[in-house]
């Protein structure tokens, strides 16, 4: 593809050089009605746009419906911590950075490279350090038993790389999985979700990061602050009422956490 892309794959002296290089042309024109050629990421060839269009493109049945599995059961975390608008943005960024890292690591690569797995593991990368060593709720199966269980959020990682590992080993130089994807997409999320951690942390729903234990529901808590005032204890009950607007600030509970407080700081007896 380098030669024939360069012209010199037949001399200019060769006397049929004008008519291979009208079915050169021709070639090339069939090739770009190929949709798999035309959108995929070739980075012998870049085109800006196929660096997002390459992630809505995929091989066949069992790569998208792989890919979208895992992006259900990732990208549904993930969205759940920081919104919709800013996890598809986070997504669609994830998969064009694992597209630019194919550019460099493969560059002389003519063959087209599709599918969402580098916007897929940069989910992956930002449930890490989302979630980290939070608690949460697994489905397993193991043959024909199955049920569900809790554990610490980044369990996830070491199982989704030694997949990743054993696909390497097991498959080798036959394998058509872009490997450099993934990895600069698992690390792309976990470094954006570390940036809205450090300058839009209001963005992180804590409460859906963070494991309810029955003591942290916003009832409980509003029970036992008000309990610490009817006690005449107010500096309690003050991290309780000011943790319960901070958390749950839509809710019925926080609304009555404002009034404790403003009777706090007003001076006016709890339930007078």
């Amino acid at each position: 593809m380098t030669r024939v892309r360069g012209g010199d794959a037949l001399p200019a002296d060769h006397p049929r050089h004008a008519e291979w290089l009208r079915e050169r042309a021709e070639f090339d024109a069939r090739m770009d009605r190929v949709v798999f050629w035309s959108w995929g990421l070739r980075p012998a060839e870049p085109e800006p746009m196929t660096l997002l269009s390459h992630m809505f493109l995929h091989g066949g049945i069992i790569h998208l419906v792989g890919n979208m599995l895992f992006l259900l059961a990732i990208g549904f975390l993930v969205e759940g911590a920081i919104g919709s608008r800013l996890m598809l943005a986070a997504y669609l960024l994830g998969g064009v950075l694992a597209g630019a890292a194919d550019l460099v690591v493969a560059g002389d690569r003519f063959i087209p490279g599709v599918g969402a797995s580098g916007a897929s593991a940069a989910m992956m990368g930002m449930y890490c350090v989302l979630f980290g060593r939070t608690r949460v709720q697994f489905f397993y199966f193991v043959w024909v038993y199955f049920n569900v269980t809790r554990a610490p959020a980044i369990l996830l990682l070491p199982l989704w790389l030694g997949y990743e590992l054993a696909s390497w080993l097991w498959l080798g130089d036959e394998s058509n999985i872009n490997y450099a994807a993934h990895a600069s997409g698992l690390v792309a999320g976990a470094l954006m979700a570390a940036a809205i951690g450090r300058f839009r942390p209001s963005a992180i729903n804590r409460a859906y990061v963070t494991e309810q234990r029955p003591e942290d529901a916003p009832e409980h808590q509003l029970a036992q602050a008000d309990a610490h005032l009817r006690a005449r204890d107010p500096e309690r009950a003050q991290p309780l009422l000011e943790a319960l607007v901070r958390d749950y600030p839509a809710q019925t509970q926080a609304e009555y956490a404002r009034n404790l407080m403003r009777q706090i700081h007003g001076g006016v007896p709890p339930g007078a």
